[in-house]
């Protein structure tokens, strides 16, 4: 039997996500030399969590989520990078990452 297609979902199955996104996450920080990105994960995963839940909800686009993430973070830490900049970086270095989800 063929199959024309075959999908896996990696994200947390496959490969340890969670850890996938904090890495590049701080990476991405380190980048833009922003001190104690490990400090910062939490305000970034909560503001992350609701622009996720907005799109899923169709109150913002995919390409708003990208922007708007990175906009709140900074406003909620008191900095300010281009957000659509820090995004491309965090995207790049997140699909860069290889934490594989380990059996159970």
């Amino acid at each position: 039997m063929k199959y024309a297609w075959l999908l896996f979902d990696a994200d947390n199955t496959l490969f340890d996500f969670t850890r996938s996104a904090r890495f590049a996450f701080e990476e991405t920080l380190a980048h833009f030399q922003i001190a104690n990105p490990s400090t910062l994960f939490q305000i970034y995963k909560q503001v992350n969590d609701q622009c996720w839940n907005d799109f899923e909800q169709k109150k913002i686009t995919a390409v708003e989520l990208c922007k708007t993430r990175f906009a709140l973070f900074f406003d909620a830490i008191g900095e300010y990078r281009d957000p659509l900049e820090v995004n491309e970086v965090y995207l790049k270095k997140l699909s860069a990452t290889r934490f594989l989800k380990k059996a159970l």
